[in-house]
């Protein structure tokens, strides 16, 4: 074998072996969106060099035919291996991509029957014959009309995969632009000088430089297997990364422009489905960015606000951090929005059922004391007068006995209503236990407690529960306690147990009745065991 044969077959074994070596490398990280897809470019690019040197060392015209045959079958698998794996790595819409391969692998099966059948239509090649050429005999034809769509097609296929491809590269985060870079022009140095030749740009013929043109793009490709760990690590497309997220994600740059949304923030920001960036976060939303300034003061600070998102009262977690340039100067700001509307709602509704009766709906007696102890001191700081009444159905045991226990709820449920609409907006009622009830009034002095005590007396005593035994009826005895500013001994426990006092009396004057307490009825309640004859002079009047 003489040096001319030896080097014309070396270089096409040395392109054909990198680009399976390339092709196995990749095919092994074929779980990563896009890598079978090349792994299958890469592997057709050596099917492709190896059957065109085996094309131009066979003796025979029928041999060349059949391994160019091969070689334009593998340049089907090629571009529809570079336009699947253009899609997966820019991971365009699935449907889409289904539909679009369905129909190209139907029009590539076409294609490769028309071509494997040309000998009885010469479609492909017209007047195939061998020529004497160095080292070997060339396989010399005219091209079919066949051969001339195979040609639109490859090249249509190539020109729309790296269109993808680049719009891929300029929409990616910087920091993945240097491996999609690499990609693109690994693939590109192929297939450029294939068109370049095949323009007649360059004084090569196509059929010899291509296959040769592989070697150089893919260990390119090599190289960025190992230096970019392409293919272990790939760009997480924009739509997955940001698009997706149901947080809302705002960009402004230092002016506080938005420079870019997602569209969960756009929802928030009420903007319209044809929006651009550009616009001033303080023209937009002047509540928002009043909220961001306190916040990108404060590093990693986070804060809830209110918003009315679509019309309806939603609740947002937001955060807002600088960005800065490698160089140190600030650049923009990066705010998040998080919905945490239904996790308040939750947060309430377990707040509520935590200080909720549940049975009468007004608060309960840990609620009352949680409420009071403040509303005590807030009164005391300020010199505030603060009443307490303590309220106690009469007989009540005789209404669960007669009527039942059905009964008896719905009469403690119609007195909580009753009280409700007697008392003021920041008035607080509790269920105290059982039949009792208490209910805490700011701002009020003695004769302003009587006064709502006895409105709470009457509409107890109209108020009515409908049973198939006819009407039911209550009373309610009140005891009356009032925190005076000059009162600083005073706490919550021996208030309530005033008003206890005061209650007691009510119902040793016969139910029924409210009564007020006095330093001396404890003093008489001492001394007398509550039988002092002057129980008539306290009660409210």
């Amino acid at each position: 074998m003489n040096s001319s044969v030896i080097s014309f077959i070396l270089p096409y074994l040395g392109a054909a072996f990198i680009s399976a070596v390339v092709g196995v490398l990749v095919l092994r990280r074929r779980i990563v969106p896009g890598a079978g897809s090349f792994a299958a470019l890469t592997l057709a690019e050596a099917v492709w060099t190896g059957s065109y040197l085996l094309q131009r060392i066979h003796p025979d015209l029928q041999g060349q035919i059949f391994w160019n045959n091969i070689q334009l079958s593998a340049t089907l698998v090629a571009v529809l291996g570079y336009l699947g794996f253009a899609l997966q790595y820019t991971r365009q819409n699935p449907a889409y991509m289904q539909s679009l391969r369905r129909w190209l692998s139907l029009s590539a099966l076409v294609l490769g029957g028309l071509l494997w059948s040309d000998g009885a239509h010469h479609l492909v090649r017209t007047a195939p014959h061998l020529e004497a050429g160095t080292p070997f005999a060339i396989l010399v034809y005219q091209d079919g009309p066949l051969f001339v769509l195979l040609t639109v097609f490859f090249y249509g296929l190539i020109a729309y995969s790296t269109l993808l491809l680049v719009i891929n590269f300029f929409s990616s985060p910087r920091i993945y632009r240097l491996q999609i870079g690499t990609v693109l022009l690994g693939v590109l140095i192929p297939w450029g000088i294939s068109l370049l030749a095949f323009s007649g740009l360059a004084a090569y013929n196509l059929h010899d430089i291509t296959p040769l043109a592989f070697a150089p793009g893919n260990l390119l490709m090599f190289w960025a297997l190992f230096r970019f760990h392409l293919f272990d690590v790939t760009p997480i497309a924009r739509d997955i990364l940001v698009e997706r997220l149901q947080d809302g994600v705002i960009v402004l740059d230092q002016r506080w422009r938005i420079v870019d949304f997602n569209p969960a923030a756009r929802e928030i920001l009420g903007f319209s489905n044809t929006e651009t960036p550009g616009k001033f976060i303080q023209r937009e939303q002047l509540a928002l960015y009043q909220f961001i300034i306190g916040l990108v003061e404060t590093p990693n600070a986070r804060a809830e606000m209110s918003m009315d998102v679509l019309g309806m009262p939603s609740r947002y977690e937001v955060k807002a951090v600088p960005l800065y340039h490698l160089m140190g100067y600030l650049i923009g700001y990066l705010v998040t929005m998080r919905d945490i509307t239904e996790q308040k709602r939750t947060e309430d509704r377990l707040q509520r059922l935590a200080q909720t009766d549940y049975l009468t709906e007004v608060f309960n007696r840990r609620a009352f004391f949680e409420l009071a102890g403040p509303e005590l001191e807030r009164s005391r700081r300020y010199h505030h007068s603060l009443a307490f009444i303590l309220m106690d159905v009469d007989n009540f045991k005789k209404v669960n006995d007669t009527y039942g226990h059905l009964v008896g709820d719905r009469v403690l449920q119609n007195l909580a209503r009753a009280c409700q609409r007697s008392l003021r907006e920041v008035d607080r009622l509790a269920r105290y236990g059982g039949e009792e009830f208490i209910v805490m009034l700011p701002e009020t002095d003695g004769p302003g407690a009587c006064r709502s005590a006895e409105r709470l007396r009457q509409m107890i005593e109209q108020a009515e529960v409908s049973t198939h035994q006819g009407p039911v009826k209550i009373t309610a005895s009140l005891g009356v306690a009032v925190f005076q500013p000059d009162s600083n001994h005073l706490t919550i426990d021996r208030l309530l147990g005033q008003a206890d006092q005061a209650l007691y009396r009510a119902k040793q004057a016969g139910r029924n009745q409210v009564c007020l307490w006095h330093e001396d009825m404890a003093t008489s309640e001492v001394l007398s065991d509550g039988k002092t004859g002057r129980i008539e002079e306290r009660i409210c009047e």
